[in-house]
């Protein structure tokens, strides 16, 4: 146990020290200028992430300005941060083309992920890269899937949306640079870390589905064909990877506690009905089959299938309510005044 504890202790204080570190390479100001007043603020969810941003001197005079996001969190990002902020100081020395520049950073990202069919993934990211002729305020830039920049100018919102895909998967077109001129008293935002677009706000429909074997899916469904098993990856899908995952009922995160006769891991079917939840045990509906329920006034049906590990539940007036199938631990999290159903409850 003292070794364990030691070896935790050890570990982060690297995390620690590796976090510092990162900071170092982010700017502690933004530049003194004469044209613009530039404010930054920087909050790292984590010791090591893959966000970054910074503010740098092109080779002709004019002001470059970038931020991003890698693909992934922890360690994994940071590494991948660090080598994608070198690379793109480095092509400032010489290069003023906003598209130069990233589709070099785009060719850099894909030289590295070229090396792993299972770790090519992490050698991505998002980006917003422009820069500035002070003399003009001229923007020319390239939104590569970041969140769009938002200008203010008087009362109105300009959103500098996403130009082209994120960096480090296709090449970069050429079309994919666009100008904005600024004006006098403009303020323009840029930002991490969001999720925005025109559907910002909407509630999607849930769809139906279940959780089940290969073979039960062929036995109800004999015409199913698998179209392909290359995907790129060397695994063999005739075993399920996650096997061991889904037997262990202990979770791995310190957050969660769950309850009397919970367990952390164990499958529910989640339902919210008017700002209430409820989670249904997995166990208890392939024990007993079908259910009887109230939820906020509404008596419930929760029958399931088991040739075809499919749950339904429905109301007395016959309308479907489609849960969403996941661990007892992600469910809390997402709704954390959700009950787990015990047994017939009003």
């Amino acid at each position: 146990m003292r070794l364990f504890s030691k070896t935790v202790k050890q570990q982060a204080m690297t995390a620690d020290l590796a976090g510092q570190v990162q900071q170092l390479l982010l700017p502690k100001s933004p530049p003194v200028c004469d044209w613009s007043c530039i404010g930054v603020r920087n909050r790292m969810a984590e010791d090591l992430g893959g966000d970054f941003f910074d503010f740098l001197p092109a080779a002709d005079g004019c002001q470059a300005v970038m931020i991003g996001d890698v693909v992934g969190h922890g360690p994994s990002a940071a590494v991948v941060m660090g080598l994608l902020y070198g690379y793109i100081h480095s092509k400032l020395q010489a290069v003023c083309s906003v598209h130069q520049v990233v589709d070099q950073v785009n060719a850099f990202l894909k030289s590295f992920a070229a090396r792993s069919q299972t770790h090519d993934h992490l050698f991505s990211t998002t980006l917003f890269f422009g820069i500035i002729d002070p003399l003009s305020l001229k923007l020319d830039y390239v939104n590569a899937g970041h969140p769009p920049a938002l200008v203010r100018r008087g009362g109105e919102i300009l959103a500098l949306h996403s130009t082209t895909q994120p960096l480090g998967f296709f090449d970069v077109p050429e079309n994919s640079v666009r100008t904005i001129l600024f004006q006098k008293h403009d303020r323009w935002l840029l930002y991490t870390d969001e999720i925005t677009g025109p559907m910002t706000g909407a509630r999607l429909k849930a769809l139906p589905s279940a959780l089940t074997t290969w073979q039960k899916w062929l036995k109800q469904h004999p015409q199913t064909e698998v179209l392909s098993i290359d995907t790129g990856y060397s695994r063999d899908y005739t075993q399920d990877p996650y096997a061991d995952y889904y037997v262990n009922r202990k979770g791995f995160f310190s957050f969660f506690k769950p309850g009397p006769g919970e367990e952390e891991k164990a499958l529910v079917a989640g339902i919210t009905m008017d700002g209430t939840a409820r989670a249904y045990p997995l166990d208890l509906l392939r024990q007993k089959k079908a259910l009887t329920d109230s939820l906020n006034g509404t008596a419930l049906t929760v029958d399931f299938t088991p040739e075809s590990d499919q749950i339904r539940i429905r109301t007395a007036d016959d309308e479907e309510i489609t849960p969403l199938i996941l661990y007892w631990f992600v469910w809390k999290g997402m709704y954390p005044e959700s009950d787990l159903f015990k047994g017939n409850s009003n």
